[in-house]
């Protein structure tokens, strides 16, 4: 089984539709494992050239609309909540704590990281929450008992964000959700689908 790398960020639709179809279609991906790996999606715009403002009002308009004939087509829920604090890192410093919570004690079940996923995709896709609001992040944090949270503001953590943004830069991501298999950069939900037709061998774009 082939482990990559997935360069993804909280508040962008599309990483909550590539979750979904990773987790509910493994099928669709046979022998590939993902490594879930935020980043600081505004640093790597400005690190590729681009404006590290965020994406233009009419970009984010059409994006919004586009996210809603995807959550319509696979029948999931689907909000697009305000975004206080755009740049507040706080949902991606729990994810790595959970992953730190896996590695230093190996779940038998699902696992923390998953769990966190799962929490955050639901409590911003289904419930409203803003993904950015670090008050709102740190308590589904708690609810959802994730280890380590004493460290929420350890500096470490960003660090790690800003070495994964610089393997993105280096893996040439544009945009999230991004990743790369066998030499073959795949952006956004339809990318995976190409990614699903490569990995069992078609040349087409797989319908998901």
């Amino acid at each position: 089984m082939q482990e990559v790398a997935l360069y993804f960020t909280y508040p962008q639709p599309a990483a909550y539709f590539a979750w979904h179809l990773l987790t509910t279609r493994p099928d669709a991906f046979p022998g590939l494992k993902v490594r879930w790996t935020p980043i600081l999606y505004r640093r790597l715009m400005a690190l590729g050239g681009a404006d590290d403002k965020g994406s233009p009002p009419l970009v984010l308009r059409y994006m919004y609309s586009d996210a809603q004939r995807w959550a319509d087509a696979h029948g999931i829920p689907f909000k697009a909540p305000h975004r206080a604090l755009p740049a507040d890192q706080t949902a991606h410093r729990v994810h790595l704590l959970a992953q730190d919570a896996d590695a230093n004690d190996p779940p038998g079940g699902k696992g923390w990281e998953a769990a966190w996923l799962e929490a955050m995709h639901m409590a911003v896709r289904r419930d409203g929450m803003d993904p950015t609001d670090p008050v709102s992040v740190f308590e589904l944090a708690t609810v959802t008992k994730i280890p380590g949270l004493d460290d929420i503001s350890d500096p470490r953590l960003d660090a790690r964000l800003e070495a994964n943004t610089q393997a993105a830069l280096l893996d040439y991501a544009c945009d999230v959700p991004f990743l790369v298999w066998k030499g073959e950069a795949f952006r956004g939900v339809d990318g995976l689908e190409w990614l699903s037709a490569r990995l069992r061998g078609e040349r087409g774009q797989a319908r998901l």
